[in-house]
């Protein structure tokens, strides 16, 4: 399960500034939010979305989003995955606290004293124990010294590796899957290349569902907004694996086809779904199941070949309004 943030930018009117916080951006004061979101990776659905205030800790937004996901009874035998916002002591501490696992990148860096062993080394995969009470910083956290009081144990043992790309490119991890024997680097590599799934949906809510595209100037209205088109950003997601399904069920009994593997475009589907899915949420709608299977096959006609591994040199060129490749298609 992937967690991470973006900025959600906002309507211009003082309550809103208010509710949410400011940012300064062209020498405007805009109003503006932070979203959070765990996201089941394999599955490609929102676990839990929420809509926060601006300018506070995203790592504390992660350990509340998660307690209360927990609190709720809806924690599974999760791994949790993150970027290098998030390597902290402090959340270490919780997730283990919470029963989660972790697979955390770091920038490779000292950002823990013991974690300088790794750079030093000549390995590339090392266990460490960290000391909940060594340092100053580490006796002043706040949430560690309340740990600390309710009796947690004062060390945390965690594994850090170094793991090079096919591009070269080197990236660290940290991690609490310690036994080396049932999680090798490469699963490491598959695990934290899942997070890539989370990245393609911000640019799918941005660009295509329009998350800031908001129809009215209330907190609760922006509320409305933002939680219905993760629910239906949600529905789009379980039609197109259904169809998907379908499609390499198709595509195997059929060996005459171009392309070993074809997927729905994610674009032009939801387009053409959105306002569907919207009346077949109606309460009166008695005949949603019908519709649903009606878009399933709908998404199978608007196939795509796959073609994995493709790399392309980045070439930047300015930034345009209207750039080509974010062009709406409906």
């Amino acid at each position: 399960m992937g967690i991470d943030g973006s900025k959600i930018e906002l309507p211009h009117e003082k309550s809103i500034g208010e509710y949410f916080g400011k940012a300064n951006k062209n020498e405007e004061m805009i109003n503006i939010s932070w979203s959070m979101l765990l996201y089941d990776l394999q599955n490609k659905q929102v676990v839990d979305a929420k809509l926060n205030q601006y300018g506070q800790s995203e790592r504390r937004y992660a350990i509340d989003q998660l307690r209360s996901l927990k609190a709720k009874g809806k924690q599974g035998q999760d791994i949790i995955v993150a970027d290098r916002g998030f390597p902290s002591l402090e959340l270490f501490v919780e997730l283990r606290e919470m029963g989660y696992d972790y697979v955390i990148r770091y920038n490779g860096e000292q950002f823990l004293k013991e974690t300088g062993q790794l750079i030093s080394s000549q390995e590339d995969d090392i266990i460490i124990e960290i000391s909940l009470r060594e340092g100053n910083k580490r006796s002043e956290n706040e949430g560690v010294k309340k740990l600390l009081s309710q009796g947690i144990a004062e060390t945390i043992k965690v594994r850090i590796l170094r793991i090079e790309l096919s591009n070269g490119v080197k990236e660290y991890l940290i991690t609490s899957l310690t036994d080396k024997e049932k999680f090798s680097q490469e699963d490491f590599k598959e695990i934290y290349s899942q997070r890539w799934n989370q990245e393609v949906y911000y640019d799918f809510q941005k660009n295509v569902i329009e998350v800031e595209n908001f129809s009215g100037k209330t907190v609760e209205s922006i509320l409305q907004d933002y939680h219905s088109r993760v629910l239906v950003g949600n529905i789009h997601s379980m039609i197109l694996t259904e169809a998907e399904e379908q499609i390499e069920k198709e595509v195997k009994e059929n060996p005459k086809l171009k392309y070993a593997e074809y997927k729905s475009n994610r674009a032009v589907t939801y387009g053409l779904m959105k306002n569907r899915i919207y009346k077949m949420l109606d309460e009166e709608n008695t005949s949603w199941e019908k519709e649903y299977d009606e878009l399933v096959m709908m998404a199978k006609k608007y196939k795509i070949p796959v073609r994995r591994n493709r790399k392309y040199p980045r070439r930047k060129k300015g930034n345009l309004k209207y750039p080509i490749n974010k062009k709406k298609v409906i």
